[in-house]
């Protein structure tokens, strides 16, 4: 057969290429001005455009085919046999001339059913969607956003996709011919329909799973393995199975085109399990603004931190695009550290990618701004750069309002009262058109919160209501599909449940969320001392901190679920809150004394270095004193006295020899002395109070303490306190009046030797003389606590009158007294578990300015007239 064949060369060749090619870019100029310019195209043209040119705008665009919920009849799926489980993807379509602003809720509601073979209906529900419409730019043309989605000749924008899963395992053995019907049951004004998506999971032959990896391209591969630890390189073949099997593949409606259900051709630029994404419109790192600050834990040992900030663009902090006198943002650090330690710095704003650097001691920062930044935080380890930006904590919580309720049940042990806490919040624009972003007005109404009591047959035992007052939150946030919604910061309400008491319903006067927790009446709560005062985000069993309540599902969780009732919010750490009288040091000091004389020793405590000088402590904290050196001290008193009597303590390392002293006051002789031992107190004659110039001379080395001396700055002082003697297998029971009907807080000074090959573990039991009342309390007090404490060489303790002159480990622990606890006498029992001893001082710090009567005599000098 002869071949033929069209040679095109020379001028006449490059003449046609070259008029072929202006033929096409002509054709191109005239479908794009025309789609500039509203013009109606030809089908041709607009078949063109579709299949060739249009997707050069979004060349990564992919179709899909959706269909449009119907009001009145059922759109039905036909299911294939063994389907356990069907996918959902929703999008409202909102006409081109009403699109509303950006973040703008789109609300609609989904009915569904689910029909066996026989036609009964095994399931049914409504879905309510909350979407929105968001807008990317592709970076360069910044003039012309678009959407991740779109259609092509409609003059349509769909919102956001919505996902929903129906999961068919629970409805028993599944026969042929199963069905899903849905329709839509309501909608906002401006969305004009309202399409869906179907994708099942097909059955697959083993050996044909395989087959269908081996053919998929290296792109498909990469995207299914996403989620792995290793690529798909690496992947066994149980692992490509369950790739495979776990594919989502879409199902046409049964029926007719036209007749049945109306389909449209969805344009899909970018899309995660039916949420639109685009990478470029998040900035990494965590977001600050006026309204939301973020809290970043600093482990015990301490961490340099480098931040890196950077501001939002204008269509997400909520500024117009090309504004140029915005102000420059002002940030704010705090760190807060053990006790009442806390630093700030003001960060300069540099531009965009600002960075700030600084090494922290363990404890908690916080970050605050007047204008919408992000931050990210890194740390250097082996010379490499670590992104540590913490991840948010989640808790989830079930809506309440006035038609629907929430159940919890009670949970006994051997007929005890059981301790039970409710947390409590309220959502801002939750289910409601307008903006997102919108904060809560400066007032805050009441909401009321009601509660019934019920039995095991469900009657009714006890019911009653409390009035709340929400303000919003600047640390939390709601999770509503893609949307970060205003929430208030948590109410709690704390009950001791008698044995009768089975459930607990709740429900409110306003949309509520709230979540449940309790706890075992004889667990004692454990704390590990030091870590348990730091906050951590470790996922690591052996450090995670033991949780004080532990959460509760309600009754029907499942049922709730389905319902989209439960609702997730964004949690932080919440900095100290620190008393202004703690701080300002306006406070009585208690200690407690043990019933029966039970041996101890007075101690030295290394005393927090603290901005205020308590004169009433002076008489009980001392400063180390270098011998045969001048010093400069301040001798002041406690009160109004002019002559003073100070102490003056010694520690020597041989006690067996005795040593000399003398002390001269502003260059003349003050005192002489001739001691022994290992340690001791001895009283100096008088001094007049202000200022002295003291020096000791010694025939050893000794170390020497003295008191009514005030601290000069960066100064060590330490505190002189009545320690008893804890042995293991002999408690200690304390006697203890609680004096207000607030919070109060007990703390234990725990002193051990440096060598301690275990840590030291002490119960702690408040005990209660009548039976608690039921409640509601704001706080609860758990009356079963464990410390372990761990031995650390942070002393010296000084031990007075003692063959063992020094300890190395010390700690504090604490212990809450709440509001539930009437003022009144109540009584502490401590017990020592393992082979080592230890000495506790029992004490309190209660807030404020309490008077105090002393009476004092004082000698007069032979100068002073009768």
């Amino acid at each position: 057969m002869k071949q033929r064949s069209i040679q095109i060369s020379g001028t006449n060749g490059v003449v046609i290429i070259s008029l072929l090619a202006l033929l096409i870019w002509a054709g191109l100029c005239c479908v794009i001005t025309a789609q500039c310019h509203g013009v109606a195209l030809p089908d041709f043209i607009r078949k063109l455009d579709e299949t060739f040119l249009h997707p050069l705008k979004h060349p990564e665009a992919k179709i899909s085919i959706c269909y449009q919920l119907p009001t009145e009849k059922w759109l039905t799926f036909n299911l294939p046999p063994a389907t356990d489980a069907v996918k959902l993807v929703t999008n409202a379509n909102i006409p081109q001339d009403v699109v509303p602003e950006p973040e703008t809720p789109v609300l609609y509601q989904m009915a569904y059913q689910i029909i066996d073979n026989k036609g009964r209906i095994l399931k049914s529900g409504t879905y309510a969607k909350r979407s929105k419409i968001t807008w990317f730019t592709d970076g360069i043309e910044q003039h012309d956003p678009f959407t991740a989605s779109y259609y092509f000749s409609e003059p349509l924008v769909p919102a956001d996709g919505r996902v929903t899963i129906l999961n068919f395992e629970k409805q028993g053995t599944l026969e042929k011919n199963i069905r899903v019907r849905l329709r839509l049951a309501g909608k906002d004004a401006i969305v004009s329909s309202v399409m869906v998506r179907l994708y099942h999971t097909p059955p697959s032959p083993e050996q044909k799973l395989i087959r269908q990896w081996n053919r998929s391209s290296r792109t498909k591969k990469e995207f299914l393995a996403r989620s792995n630890v290793y690529t798909q390189d690496f992947l066994t073949e149980q692992e490509q199975r369950n790739l495979m099997r776990n594919i989502w593949r879409p199902l046409a409606p049964a029926g007719i085109e036209g007749n049945d259900y109306t389909y449209r051709k969805l344009y899909v630029i970018k899309e995660v399990d039916g949420t639109s994404l685009n990478q470029e419109r998040f900035q990494e790192g965590l977001r600050i603004d006026p309204h939301l600050r973020r809290t970043i834990p600093v482990p015990e040992q301490g961490l340099g931190i480098s931040f890196l900030f950077r501001v939002l663009p204008p269509e997400l902090n909520g500024d117009e695009p090309g504004v140029a006198d915005i102000p420059d943002p002002h940030i704010r650090l705090k760190w807060f550290g053990k006790g009442i330690t806390r630093s700030s710095w003001d960060i300069p704003w540099q531009g965009d990618a600002t960075r700030f650097l600084h090494a922290f001691s363990g404890g908690l920062i916080e970050l605050s701004s007047d204008r919408p930044v992000t931050v990210q935080l890194f740390t250097k380890k082996d010379g490499q750069s670590i992104d540590i930006t913490p991840q948010t904590l989640v808790s989830r919580t079930i809506l309440v309002n006035s038609t629907q309720s929430v159940t919890y049940r009670v949970s006994h042990v051997k007929q005890l009262a059981t301790p039970f806490r409710i947390g409590i919040r309220k959502p801002s624009g939750l289910g409601r058109p307008g903006n997102s972003n919108q904060y809560a007005a400066a007032t805050h109404p009441a909401s009321t919160l009601h509660y019934d009591l019920l039995d095991k047959s469900g009657n009714k035992i006890h019911g009653d209501q409390v009035s709340l007052v929400l303000p919003a939150s600047v640390y939390d946030r709601l999770i509503d599909g893609q949307d970060h919604l205003p929430v208030s910061d948590p109410h709690y309400l704390h009950f001791n449940f008698p044995h009768n008491v089975s459930f607990i319903r709740l429900r409110s006067s306003d949309p509520l969320l709230v979540n449940a927790g309790n706890r075992s009446p004889k667990m004692a709560k454990l704390t590990r001392v030091p870590e348990d005062y730091f906050k951590s985000q470790t996922h690591d069993p052996d450090i995670q901190k033991q949780p004080t309540w532990f959460p509760l599902k309600p009754v029907n969780y499942n049922k709730l679920f389905n319902d989209q009732r439960t609702y997730l919010v964004l949690l932080q750490y919440r900095p100290p809150e620190i008393n202004p009288d703690i701080e300002a040091g306006q406070f009585q000091w208690d200690a407690f004394k043990p019933e029966k004389n039970r041996a101890g020793h007075f101690i030295l405590i290394p005393a927090q270095k603290k901005e205020y000088q308590r004169d009433a402590a002076l008489v009980s904290t001392y400063t180390p004193l270098s011998a045969n050196t001048e010093r400069s001290v301040n001798v002041k008193s406690s009160g109004l006295r002019r002559i003073i009597t100070p102490q003056l303590l010694f520690f020597q390392k041989e006690p067996d020899n005795p040593f000399s002293i003398r002390v001269s006051r502003n260059g003349m002789p003050y005192f002489t002395a001739r001691l022994v031992g290992p340690s001791g107190r001895l009283y100096l004659p008088p001094l007049s109070k202000g200022p002295q110039v003291l020096k000791f001379h010694t025939s050893k080395s000794v170390d020497l303490m003295m008191n009514q001396i005030t601290q000069s700055p960066g100064e060590d002082q330490f505190h002189k306190r009545f320690a008893y003697r804890l042995t293991p297998g002999n408690p200690i029971s304390i006697p203890y009046i609680k004096q207000t009907a607030d919070e109060e807080t007990l703390s234990l000074a725990v002193a051990f030797p440096f060598i301690a090959p275990q840590r030291l573990k002490i119960s702690a039991t408040l005990h209660c003389a009548r039976s608690l009342p039921w409640g509601p309390f704001e706080k609860l007090t758990i009356q079963h606590r464990t410390f372990s404490i761990r031995s650390d060489n942070n002393g010296p303790v000084y031990i007075l009158n003692s063959s063992q002159p020094m300890m190395g480990s010390r700690h504090r622990c604490f212990f809450p007294v709440r509001s539930d606890l009437k003022p009144g006498r109540y009584r502490i029992s401590l017990s020592l578990d393992g082979k080592e001893s230890a000495y506790v001082v029992l004490y309190r710090a209660l807030p404020g300015r309490y008077s105090q009567q002393k009476l004092l005599k004082e000698a007069r000098h032979p100068h002073e007239k009768t």
